[in-house]
C-alpha cells in the first residue's frame, strides 16, 4: 500500500442515511428517486417524481449523497445525487464524513469489485438484496483527501469526455432517423406501389423441440432468437447453437444471404438483415425471414423501408392480440411499401449506410473510453497509478 494511503471500510468513511419518513410528512413536490430513475454504470439520474405519487416510506438525501440500488438485479444502479431529495427505500444513501470526499465515494461505490461483492453477500429468495451493514463492511483502500479530489476530478474530465461522445452519437442516431425519413418520403414515392407478397416470400422459423437445451459448444448450426435482433443488425455475439443430433429435426428453417428478419412475437417489429457470417443460421418461430424475389427491390432497401415510420404503423396495426401479441406471416404480406427505381433504392441505402458508419464509428469509441475509464479507475482506486501533486497547479492555471 502506498505511503499516506490507509485499509478502511466503507462503513468508517461514510453515515447511511436510514431515517424512513412517510410522504405525508414532506412537501409532495419533493423530487422522488426510484429504482427506475437510475442510469446503469453512470452517476447520473435520469428523471424523478414527486412525493405526491408515492404511498410507501421514503429516505431523504442531500446533494453529494451517493445512492446506491440495494436490490441484486440493480446493484449496478449507483448515482451521485446533485439536488436534495427523497428515494425509494429500495435505494441506500450514503453520505460522505470527514475522512472522505462525497465523489471519490461515489467512485468507491461503483466500483465492480464493489457490486461483486455486494451480489455475493446479498440474501433473499425471491428479491435478493444487499443490506447496509454489507455495504459498510466492504473494505477499501483510502488515500489522503488531497488525493481524493485529484482523482475524482480526472475521472469528472474522462466523463465529461465519454458524455460528449455519447451525445455525438446520440445526435448522429438523430440525424439518421430524420434523413431516413426525407429519403423514404422524397423522390422515391415517385415509384410504385406494392406489397410486400408481391416482390418477397415470408416465411416463419422454428423452435427447438420442447425442453431441448442450447448446445454446451459452438456447432455449425447457429440459432437466431429474437432477442439477438435489434438496433437494425443482429447481435452476433449473443447467437446461441443447435446441438448437431437435433439440427435435422429444424434443418428446413434456414436463412439465406439478402433475407430481412422481422420478429413477430414479444417484442413486435424489430428489424434486421441476416449479415453473412450467419447465412443458413435456424430462426427462431418468434420471426420470420422476408426473402425478395423480385429483382425491383434491393433486400438493404427493403430493411430501410420496413424500419421507416410508415411501415411501423403499417406493423402496429397489423399485430394482433392483447397479453400475448403476435403478427401473422400473411399480414407481413399484406404491408404496403413504395418502390423507388434501384437507382433510387441503392442512393438511399448509400446515404443511410455512411451514417451508420458515422454511428459505429462514434459507438466503438464511446466503449473504448469505458473501458479506459474503468480500468483507469481500478489502477486510480488501488493505488497502482499516482496523480502528481503538479496536477493541483494545473488545475489552478486552468
Amino acid at each position: 500500500m502506498r505511503e499516506g494511503w490507509t485499509e478502511t471500510t466503507l462503513g468508517d468513511i461514510s453515515d447511511f442515511i436510514s431515517l424512513r419518513v412517510a410522504p405525508a410528512k414532506i412537501d409532495s413536490a419533493t423530487p422522488y428517486v426510484g429504482l427506475e430513475h437510475l442510469v446503469p454504470r453512470s452517476s447520473q439520474i435520469s428523471d424523478w417524481d414527486t412525493v405526491e405519487m408515492v404511498s410507501s416510506s421514503v429516505t431523504p438525501f442531500e446533494p453529494g449523497d451517493t445512492l446506491f440500488g440495494r436490490l441484486r438485479p440493480y446493484l449496478h444502479k449507483v448515482a451521485l445525487a446533485d439536488f436534495p431529495g427523497t428515494c425509494s427505500p429500495e435505494l441506500l444513501v450514503l453520505r460522505s464524513n470527514e475522512n472522505s470526499d462525497a465523489g471519490y465515494l461515489y467512485l468507491l461505490c461503483s466500483l465492480d469489485s464493489t457490486i461483486g461483492q455486494c451480489v455475493a453477500m446479498s440474501a433473499g429468495t425471491r428479491m435478493p438484496r444487499t443490506s447496509a451493514s454489507d455495504l459498510a463492511s466492504i473494505e477499501v483502500q483510502l488515500p489522503p483527501i488531497t488525493e481524493q479530489r485529484r482523482i475524482v476530478d480526472l475521472m469528472s474530465s474522462v466523463d465529461s469526455y465519454i458524455a460528449a461522445l455519447q451525445q455525438q452519437a446520440d445526435a448522429a442516431r438523430s440525424a439518421r432517423s430524420a434523413v431516413l425519413g426525407e429519403l423514404l418520403s422524397g423522390d422515391c414515392t415517385e415509384g410504385f406501389e406494392t406489397s410486400i407478397g408481391h416482390v418477397a416470400q415470408v416465411l416463419g422459423g422454428k423452435r427447438l423441440p420442447k425442453q431441448t437445451p442450447w448446445a454446451d459448444r459452438p456447432t455449425r448450426h447457429p440459432y437466431i432468437r429474437a432477442t439477438d435482433i435489434r438496433d437494425g443488425r443482429v447481435d452476433t455475439d449473443s447467437v446461441v447453437y443447435v446441438p448437431d443430433e437435433i439440427w435435422p429435426t429444424i434443418s428446413r428453417f434456414i436463412v439465406e444471404s439478402g433475407d430481412v428478419l422481422i420478429t413477430i412475437a414479444g417484442t413486435i417489429g424489430s428489424i434486421a438483415q441476416v449479415p453473412e457470417s450467419l447465412v443458413g443460421a435456424n430462426l427462431t418461430e418468434n420471426a420470420a425471414m422476408i426473402r425478395p424475389h423480385n429483382d425491383a427491390i434491393r433486400p438493404e432497401f427493403l430493411k430501410l423501408w420496413l424500419m421507416g415510420s410508415d411501415a411501423k404503423m403499417q406493423i402496429q396495426s397489423l399485430t394482433i392480440g392483447t397479453t400475448q401479441k403476435k403478427l401473422g406471416l400473411a399480414r407481413i404480406e399484406s404491408i404496403r411499401i413504395i418502390l423507388p427505381p434501384l437507382a433510387e433504392q441503392r442512393r438511399i441505402v448509400g446515404v443511410i449506410s455512411s451514417i451508420d458508419l458515422a454511428i459505429q464509428s462514434t459507438e466503438r469509441a464511446v466503449a473504448d473510453a469505458k473501458n479506459l475509464r474503468s480500468g483507469l479507475l481500478s489502477d486510480l482506486l488501488s493505488g497502482a497509478y499516482e496523480i502528481p501533486e503538479s496536477y493541483d497547479r494545473l488545475l489552478g492555471a486552468a
